[in-house]
Parts: structure tokens; sequence; C-alpha cells
């Protein structure tokens, strides 16, 4: 709904880049449940739809393929818009935006210095890195961490609640 409504202004921004983080932790940790609990964790092709990904799976890589594709495409796809690396690209983008100014003339904000690792990261990952997927799924889930306290620093301080003193009020001739 929001994306048919709203403008395309810094309130959308911050409603893209959270559902690109959001999606990039939850395949992460989904992709965690089931390689770390492969005994009780959840078939493949449940995987895949409980992360909106089987449709688009078989048509890209066919019905038999093996897990290692499944993770591969879950992070890699460049053209599925719910993969791991797709996600942190648009957060990337999101985030340039939000700095105003000009990218190259303005330092790195932390936010985009752990969103812009980790799509470095995932884009030139050697297949054979897809082996310690569990390390790579936890500096995901870092990297996440990393990127939203860093918003919320930087665009929603917060001081601690605001005391009231007690005052009072006198209305003259009562």
């Amino acid at each position: 709904m929001a994306d048919s409504t709203m403008s395309r202004d810094d309130g959308w921004r911050f409603v893209v880049l959270g559902r690109s983080l959001e999606r990039v932790d939850m395949i992460a940790r989904l992709l965690a449940v089931r390689v770390l609990a492969a005994v009780h964790a959840p078939d493949w092709p449940t995987l895949l739809s409980a992360s909106g990904a089987e449709e688009a799976f078989v048509r890209a890589r066919g019905a038999g393929s093996d897990p290692g594709e499944v993770a591969a495409f879950l992070l890699l796809d460049r053209g599925f818009p719910r993969s791991v690396l797709h996600a942190l690209s648009t957060a990337e983008e999101c985030l340039a935006q939000l700095g105003g100014g000009t990218p190259a003339l303005r330092p790195p904000e932390p936010a985009r210095l752990a969103v812009g690792r980790m799509r470095t990261r995932l884009e030139y990952l050697d297949s054979a890195e897809l082996e310690q997927l569990p390390a790579l799924l936890s500096e995901l889930q870092l990297a996440c961490g990393a990127a939203t306290r860093a918003v919320a620093e930087r665009y929603f301080p917060y001081d601690g609640p605001i005391e009231w003193s007690h005052q009072s009020v006198t209305r003259e001739g009562v």
C-alpha cells in the first residue's frame, strides 16, 4: 500500500530502508535455522515458500536444484527483489539519498558503511565461501544491527524520557 500511495520523499525512503534491512535479517535468520538446526529445521522448499521465493526460484533454477543453489539464490540473485544482495543494494541507495548533498564530498556514514561493506562482500563472494555459510549469516545479522542502530542515532536520537516539573499555576482574581 505504501509503495502505491506515498510520495517518493524521505518518509518513503525510511519505509524502503527499514523493509530492506528487515529482509536481509529475516533471510539470514531463515537460512541460519535451516543450516544450524538441519535435523529439526524446515525443508528447503518450505524455506523458499516462507521467504516468498519458491516460484521465482523454480523459474530461475528449476525444481530439482540442490540446497546450495537455494542458499545462493536467496543470498546472491540480483534479479530477485527479496534476495539479500538486492535488499542491501536498495538499502544502500536509500541511505545515499537520505544523506543529502554530493555523496563523493561527504564522509561515509556508519549505516552506509555497514550496508555497503556487506553488499560488496556478497557481490564478490566466491562460491567456495558459501561453505562457511553460518559465519556469513552471522556477519549479515551484525551488519543489519549496526546499520539499524546508526540510522536510529542519526535520524531518531533519543535522550530519554522528558520529566515534567510541577509548577503551580495561578490565575489572577481566583
